[in-house]
C-alpha cells in the first residue's frame, strides 16, 4: 500500500512542475524587460517592473499603463497560468482516479486471499484521495482545458504565439 501512496504523491507534485517552470520563465522575462526599460533610462518603469518580480504572484490590481510591455506580459501571463492550472488539476484529478482504482484492486485482492485486516486497510487508505479529489473537482480551472498538448507561455509553437509576443 506505500507503494501505491508515493507513487500517487509523486504523479501529484510532479504534475505541478509545469507551474513552476512558467513562474521562472515569467520572472527572466521580466528581468529582460526590466534591463530594457532600464536602458531607456526610465526610473519608475524599473521600479514597476521589480514590483512585479516580487509580486507577481499577488492577486492585487496593478496599473500598467505607463508600461505597455509589462501589460503585454501579465495578460500572457494569466492567461497562460490559467491554463496551467487547469491542466495541473486534470492531471492530478487523474492520478487521484487511478489511485483509487489501484486500491480498490488491492483491497479486493487482498480480500480474495483472506487478508481481511489489510483489505480493511486499502479501503480505509481509499478514503484520502477521494477527499482529495472532491476538493479538486470543486476548484475552478479558469479557462477551459485544451485538447492540444500543455502550451507553454514562451514555447513560440505555432505562428499566433509569435504574433502575440511580438505586440509586446
Amino acid at each position: 500500500m506505500t507503494d501505491i501512496e508515493n507513487a500517487n504523491t509523486a504523479a501529484i507534485q510532479s504534475a505541478e512542475v509545469p507551474m513552476s517552470e512558467f513562474e521562472e520563465r515569467y520572472v527572466e522575462e521580466l528581468g529582460k524587460l526590466k534591463d530594457k526599460v532600464q536602458a531607456s533610462g526610465n526610473l519608475d518603469g524599473v521600479i514597476k517592473v521589480q514590483s512585479e518580480i516580487e509580486n507577481f504572484a499577488d492577486a492585487e490590481e496593478r496599473d500598467y499603463s505607463a508600461l505597455p510591455g509589462l501589460k503585454c506580459l501579465r495578460e500572457i501571463s494569466e492567461e497562460s497560468s490559467a491554463r496551467l492550472r487547469a491542466e495541473i488539476q486534470k492531471n492530478q484529478l487523474s492520478t487521484i482516479g487511478e489511485t483509487i482504482e489501484k486500491l480498490d484492486e488491492l483491497k479486493a485482492e487482498l480480500t480474495k486471499n483472506g487478508e481481511i485486516k489489510n483489505a480493511l486497510g486499502a479501503g480505509e487508505l481509499r478514503k484520502q484521495p477521494i477527499e482529495r479529489r472532491a476538493v479538486l473537482g470543486n476548484s475552478t480551472g479558469g479557462t477551459a482545458i485544451a485538447s492540444d498538448p500543455l502550451t507553454r507561455l514562451w514555447s513560440l509553437r505555432s505562428q499566433a504565439d509569435f504574433e502575440l509576443i511580438r505586440e509586446c
